[in-house]
Protein backbone atom coordinates (compact mmCIF):
# COMPACT_ATOMS: atom_id res chain seq x y z
CA UNK A 1 0.00 0.00 0.00
CA UNK A 2 1.43 3.38 -1.00
CA UNK A 3 0.54 6.21 1.39
CA UNK A 4 1.34 9.87 0.85
CA UNK A 5 0.51 12.83 3.09
CA UNK A 6 -1.11 15.46 0.85
CA UNK A 7 -2.08 18.34 3.12
CA UNK A 8 -3.84 19.58 6.21
CA UNK A 9 -6.81 21.93 5.84
CA UNK A 10 -9.08 23.90 8.15
CA UNK A 11 -11.90 24.70 5.75
CA UNK A 12 -12.80 25.02 2.09
CA UNK A 13 -9.91 23.91 -0.14
CA UNK A 14 -9.25 22.76 -3.72
CA UNK A 15 -8.55 19.22 -2.47
CA UNK A 16 -12.31 18.91 -1.96
CA UNK A 17 -12.79 19.27 -5.71
CA UNK A 18 -10.94 16.00 -6.36
CA UNK A 19 -13.11 13.06 -7.39
CA UNK A 20 -11.26 10.86 -4.91
CA UNK A 21 -13.44 9.18 -2.24
CA UNK A 22 -12.82 9.88 1.47
CA UNK A 23 -12.66 7.49 4.38
CA UNK A 24 -12.74 9.83 7.36
CA UNK A 25 -11.62 8.96 10.89
CA UNK A 26 -12.89 10.87 13.89
CA UNK A 27 -12.69 10.26 17.60
CA UNK A 28 -12.12 11.62 21.03
CA UNK A 29 -8.54 12.55 21.82
CA UNK A 30 -6.71 9.55 23.27
CA UNK A 31 -9.08 6.96 21.77
CA UNK A 32 -6.29 5.71 19.48
CA UNK A 33 -7.46 7.26 16.20
CA UNK A 34 -3.95 7.85 14.81
CA UNK A 35 -2.78 4.41 15.97
CA UNK A 36 -5.75 2.81 14.22
CA UNK A 37 -5.03 4.68 10.98
CA UNK A 38 -1.37 3.63 11.14
CA UNK A 39 -2.28 -0.01 11.83
CA UNK A 40 -4.72 -0.04 8.89
CA UNK A 41 -2.18 1.52 6.54
CA UNK A 42 0.72 -0.59 7.86
CA UNK A 43 2.66 2.65 8.06
CA UNK A 44 3.29 5.50 10.50
CA UNK A 45 1.37 8.04 8.45
CA UNK A 46 -0.66 9.74 11.19
CA UNK A 47 1.33 11.28 14.01
CA UNK A 48 0.90 9.50 17.33
CA UNK A 49 1.64 11.68 20.32
CA UNK A 50 1.93 11.03 24.03
CA UNK A 51 -0.09 14.22 24.45
CA UNK A 52 -3.69 13.87 23.20
CA UNK A 53 -5.20 16.57 21.00
CA UNK A 54 -2.18 17.28 18.79
CA UNK A 55 -3.99 16.94 15.45
CA UNK A 56 -5.56 20.35 14.86
CA UNK A 57 -6.16 20.23 11.11
CA UNK A 58 -8.05 17.93 8.79
CA UNK A 59 -5.22 15.81 7.34
CA UNK A 60 -5.47 14.08 3.96
CA UNK A 61 -3.45 10.97 3.12
CA UNK A 62 -3.65 9.54 -0.40
CA UNK A 63 -3.71 5.72 -0.44
CA UNK A 64 -2.68 3.94 -3.63
CA UNK A 65 -3.66 7.06 -5.62
CA UNK A 66 -7.32 6.08 -5.25
CA UNK A 67 -8.64 6.99 -1.76
CA UNK A 68 -8.10 9.67 0.82
CA UNK A 69 -7.77 8.69 4.44
CA UNK A 70 -8.97 11.80 6.24
CA UNK A 71 -7.71 12.24 9.80
CA UNK A 72 -10.02 14.65 11.61
CA UNK A 73 -8.77 16.38 14.77
CA UNK A 74 -9.40 14.65 18.08
CA UNK A 75 -12.15 16.15 20.21
CA UNK A 76 -13.02 16.33 23.89
CA UNK A 77 -9.53 16.68 25.35
CA UNK A 78 -9.95 18.21 28.80
CA UNK A 79 -6.63 20.09 28.83
CA UNK A 80 -7.39 22.03 25.64
CA UNK A 81 -8.48 25.64 25.99
CA UNK A 82 -12.15 26.36 25.36
CA UNK A 83 -11.19 28.44 22.32
CA UNK A 84 -9.13 25.60 20.80
CA UNK A 85 -11.79 23.00 21.63
CA UNK A 86 -14.47 25.10 19.92
CA UNK A 87 -12.24 25.63 16.89
CA UNK A 88 -11.61 21.88 16.55
CA UNK A 89 -15.30 21.10 17.07
CA UNK A 90 -16.07 23.62 14.31
CA UNK A 91 -13.65 21.93 11.89
CA UNK A 92 -15.20 18.53 12.55
CA UNK A 93 -18.79 19.76 12.20
CA UNK A 94 -17.89 21.69 9.04
CA UNK A 95 -16.35 18.57 7.47
CA UNK A 96 -19.27 16.32 8.43
CA UNK A 97 -21.97 18.71 7.21
CA UNK A 98 -20.29 20.44 4.26
CA UNK A 99 -21.91 20.09 0.83
CA UNK A 100 -18.34 20.23 -0.58
CA UNK A 101 -17.38 17.08 1.31
CA UNK A 102 -20.57 15.06 1.21
CA UNK A 103 -20.29 13.67 -2.36
CA UNK A 104 -16.82 12.30 -1.53
CA UNK A 105 -17.42 10.85 1.95
CA UNK A 106 -17.51 7.11 1.36
CA UNK A 107 -17.22 6.09 5.02
CA UNK A 108 -17.02 7.75 8.43
CA UNK A 109 -15.17 5.77 11.09
CA UNK A 110 -15.81 6.82 14.69
CA UNK A 111 -13.02 5.51 16.91
CA UNK A 112 -13.98 5.09 20.55
CA UNK A 113 -11.94 3.83 23.47
CA UNK A 114 -13.54 0.43 23.97
CA UNK A 115 -12.25 0.24 27.52
CA UNK A 116 -14.15 3.45 28.34
CA UNK A 117 -17.23 3.05 26.15
CA UNK A 118 -19.31 5.76 24.50
CA UNK A 119 -18.70 9.19 25.99
CA UNK A 120 -20.80 12.35 25.73
CA UNK A 121 -18.57 13.48 22.85
CA UNK A 122 -18.92 10.16 21.01
CA UNK A 123 -22.71 10.32 21.36
CA UNK A 124 -22.73 13.88 20.00
CA UNK A 125 -20.79 12.73 16.94
CA UNK A 126 -23.11 9.76 16.50
CA UNK A 127 -26.08 12.18 16.54
CA UNK A 128 -24.48 14.38 13.86
CA UNK A 129 -23.70 11.34 11.69
CA UNK A 130 -27.28 10.09 12.07
CA UNK A 131 -28.80 13.51 11.32
CA UNK A 132 -26.59 13.87 8.24
CA UNK A 133 -27.27 10.25 7.21
CA UNK A 134 -23.54 9.54 6.96
CA UNK A 135 -22.23 6.01 6.33
CA UNK A 136 -20.87 5.24 9.80
CA UNK A 137 -19.01 2.41 11.46
CA UNK A 138 -18.04 2.62 15.13
CA UNK A 139 -14.68 1.07 15.97
CA UNK A 140 -14.07 0.06 19.56
CA UNK A 141 -10.30 0.38 19.97
CA UNK A 142 -8.08 -0.61 22.91
CA UNK A 143 -9.94 -3.88 23.43
CA UNK A 144 -6.63 -5.36 24.63
CA UNK A 145 -7.26 -3.48 27.89
CA UNK A 146 -10.31 -5.66 28.64
CA UNK A 147 -10.39 -9.32 29.64
CA UNK A 148 -12.76 -11.72 27.88
CA UNK A 149 -15.73 -11.24 30.23
CA UNK A 150 -15.34 -7.43 30.15
CA UNK A 151 -15.23 -7.57 26.35
CA UNK A 152 -18.45 -9.62 26.21
CA UNK A 153 -20.13 -7.25 28.67
CA UNK A 154 -19.02 -4.16 26.69
CA UNK A 155 -20.22 -5.66 23.40
CA UNK A 156 -23.56 -6.67 24.90
CA UNK A 157 -24.11 -3.16 26.33
CA UNK A 158 -23.26 -1.53 22.99
CA UNK A 159 -25.57 -3.84 21.03
CA UNK A 160 -28.41 -3.13 23.45
CA UNK A 161 -27.98 0.66 23.25
CA UNK A 162 -27.16 0.90 19.53
CA UNK A 163 -28.65 -2.27 18.03
CA UNK A 164 -28.83 -0.92 14.45
CA UNK A 165 -25.32 0.55 14.37
CA UNK A 166 -22.48 -1.19 12.53
CA UNK A 167 -19.41 -1.64 14.71
CA UNK A 168 -16.27 -3.68 15.19
CA UNK A 169 -13.86 -4.30 18.04
CA UNK A 170 -10.11 -3.97 17.57
CA UNK A 171 -6.80 -3.48 19.28
CA UNK A 172 -4.59 -1.26 17.15
CA UNK A 173 -1.72 -1.97 19.55
CA UNK A 174 -1.96 -5.75 19.15
CA UNK A 175 -3.32 -5.74 15.59
CA UNK A 176 -6.45 -7.64 16.63
CA UNK A 177 -9.34 -7.00 14.20
CA UNK A 178 -7.25 -4.78 11.92
CA UNK A 179 -7.29 -7.11 8.89
CA UNK A 180 -11.10 -7.42 9.04
CA UNK A 181 -11.51 -3.65 9.37
CA UNK A 182 -9.07 -3.07 6.49
CA UNK A 183 -11.17 -5.40 4.32
CA UNK A 184 -14.42 -3.76 5.44
CA UNK A 185 -13.03 -0.32 4.44
CA UNK A 186 -11.66 -1.58 1.12
CA UNK A 187 -8.03 -0.75 1.93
Amino acid sequence: MKVQFIKGITGSNEILEDEIPHIAFVGRSNAGKSSTINALLNEKAAKVSATPGRTQEINFFLVDAEKYIVDLPGFGYAQTSVKTANKIRGYILWYLTSPEVRPHLQQLVLIIDGSVGMTKFDRELLEVATEENLPLIIVHNKMDKLNQSETIKAERAFKQAFHHQEYCMISSREGRGIAALRTRLGL
